[in-house]
């Protein structure tokens, strides 16, 4: 099966931009923002990442105006499956830094909504109105809290809460039963008593959420007529979560005993329990130059 089109992550940095507006007895100054995002594109194995910037907002005169950066997107979805930020949502969350994209709309104030978000880690609320294609801006006065406030067109509102919504929709478990892992060099692997070798693994699509946001990685002796030791190296952990995923994590293998063994590449949770083929290697145990070869015979057979 192919991956669902999935984001992996989503940033937005905000930035402020002071627009004067000069009317014929008074001087009115209003806060506007430069919101810029990335998210890693489906497109490219969820492997590059996509940057797009928007350049239209009002940021609330009431709360705070400190520049976020680096914050992960959000949603808030109650047992109505809606998005507005009236009522307890059902994915309870406490992000750190977080953006809170929610829909304007329900029977509670701008300042429920973005109390709400707060509760669950946000630094900074954009709010857009889904129903109403005009273009209008407002200054969100009714808003007691202290964090960013950022009203959006419907356009801009509508870009961003799909991207955030995505989030939270991994491939699909067969996906990551077809494609899973790769590892190189592809070679034997030498480790000595003097010294170490290594290997570089990486993850080829990202965890599936609702299996468990986390992979473990573990290496299992698989002894045959051959290669038939059982305890050749040491491995160190190797631990892949939705925040790092898709970055290479390297290997290292240490000495333990003399002997020849194959090692099958196992990984739980996030979908990856069960794969169609499984990777295996080969580690040489022996005297000689680590990474590179044995001194004598390799200690392989009977």
């Amino acid at each position: 099966m192919k991956n669902s089109q999935r984001l992996l992550s989503f940033n937005i940095f905000i930035y402020f931009l002071l627009c004067i507006i000069l009317l014929p007895k008074y001087i009115q100054c209003y806060m506007t923002t430069i919101i810029t995002h990335e998210y890693y594109s489906p497109e490219s194995n969820f492997t590059n990442k996509t940057y797009e910037t928007q350049t239209n907002g009002f940021v609330s005169t009431k709360g705070s105006q400190t520049i976020v950066r680096n914050g992960k997107a959000f949603i808030l979805t109650d047992i109505n499956g809606n998005f507005d930020g009236c009522e307890q949502p059902i994915n309870p969350m406490n992000i750190a830094n977080g953006i809170a994209i929610i829909q304007r709309g329900g029977n509670c104030t701008f300042s429920v909504k973005i109390t709400r978000a707060k509760q669950y880690g946000a630094s900074a609320v954009i709010i857009y109105d889904p129903f109403h294609s005009g273009l209008e801006l407002y200054n969100m006065l009714h808003n007691n809290s202290d964090i960013l406030s950022v009203y959006v067109q419907r356009p801009i509102g509508s870009r961003l809460f799909n991207l955030a919504k995505d989030i939270h929709q991994w491939p699909s478990y067969c996906g990551n039963a077809n494609t899973g892992f790769s590892y190189e060099p592809v070679r034997g692997f030498v480790v000595t008593p003097d010294g170490q070798d290594h290997l570089t693994l990486k993850l080829n699509t990202p965890p599936v959420h609702s299996l468990g946001d986390e992979i473990k990685v573990e290496f299992k002796v698989q002894p045959n007529w051959y290669y038939n030791g059982t305890r050749c190296t040491n491995f160190n952990p190797i631990v892949f979560t939705e925040d790092n995923w898709q970055e290479p994590q390297q290997v290292d293998m240490s000495f333990i005993d003399y002997g020849c063994c194959t090692y099958a590449i196992i990984a739980t949770g996030g979908g990856y329990d069960w794969q169609y083929q499984i990777s295996t290697f080969v580690v040489y145990a022996c005297d000689g130059q680590a990474g590179y070869g044995c001194k004598d015979k390799y200690p392989c057979g009977a």
